[in-house]
């Protein structure tokens, strides 16, 4: 990388992280919206060859290496009907998911970044005295949820979308804290997997009281919904659910609750990644990072 300029640096970290999204989870459209919604302002033919030509190549060696499967199952067609009716659900759960998003976001900003937090001092030189307490609360969290808050949560995700059973009622919540609490003791991790849970957690509290429209179908508005409110990158959350669950059909829906989720999320602040680059980065030039 020495011999390469700052400017085309910056570039390949930026694709990089479109190619990355989609090869770990089999989207290779999610993962070139996410770098271009998120990261690449100005598209070039050249730039989309690379991003192309990259994503093309990682999801490529991925599916050779794992196998060709929707990240998230697949989804039965049958499952996924809908009208007009639908409209209200998508609005409410991305209402949901945008005020809940928010919350998340604010919620690790200030319990990694936010300068005038005590413990964000104290941990540098505690370290080790953090993860254990922090490890502590994750473990004591999950013994809670019976271990459903532990990990990224695509298993159980997974598994409550192909059976179209409940997940238990405080699933959204256990997955809530539990990742606030593993963030907070310095584990290094993602949050699209787990967005994900937490979204499909909420999906399914508002399905305990409006059954008659299909399971499936509020845990993909509450997957997309909380994905959208944490990124504010609505596009790339409608593209990275109907890839991972083969949904297509059921996009529109998908795609207006991310919109208000988006929408709503935004009145609060940025995105959980732009607020935690001030945490690395000079203040002055967190410009350059939107």
């Amino acid at each position: 990388m020495k011999n390469i300029s700052v400017v085309k640096q910056r570039l390949l970290i930026k694709l990089g992280a479109g190619v990355g999204v989609a090869a770990a989870f089999n989207a290779p459209i999610g993962g070139m919206v996410f770098a271009i919604e998120e990261y690449v302002k100005k598209i070039s033919p050249k730039i989309a060859t690379i991003l192309v030509g990259g994503t093309l190549g990682a999801v490529f060696i991925s599916n050779l290496l794992t196998g060709n499967q929707p990240y998230m199952g697949q989804v039965s067609p049958a499952q996924l009907q809908h009208s007009w009716h639908h409209i209200p659900f998508a609005i409410l759960i991305g209402s949901l998911c945008g005020l809940s998003g928010a919350l998340f976001t604010k919620a690790i900003v200030f319990m990694t970044v936010n300068k005038t937090f005590f413990l964000n001092s104290w941990r540098k030189k505690h370290y080790l005295i953090n993860a254990l307490i922090f490890g502590l609360i994750v473990a004591f969290i999950g013994h809670l949820s019976s271990g459903l808050s532990f990990g990224n949560g695509a298993g159980s995700t997974t598994q409550f979308l192909d059976s179209s059973t409940d997940a238990p009622w405080y699933y959204a919540i256990a997955k809530f804290f539990g990742a606030i609490a593993s963030v907070s003791a310095g584990v290094p991790g993602g949050y699209f997997s787990t967005a994900l849970s937490i979204g499909a957690g909420i999906g399914d509290l508002v399905h305990h009281f409006f059954n008659t429209i299909p399971l499936v179908q509020f845990y993909l508005l509450g997957m997309a919904g909380f994905l959208a409110a944490i990124t504010q990158s609505p596009i790339t959350a409608v593209a990275m659910v109907v890839e991972m669950s083969g949904s297509s059909q059921f996009s529109l829906p998908i795609l207006l609750s991310c919109f208000v989720a988006s929408i709503i999320s935004e009145q609060f602040g940025d995105s959980v990644y732009h607020q935690q680059v001030l945490n690395y980065i000079d203040p002055c030039r967190y410009k350059e990072t939107l």
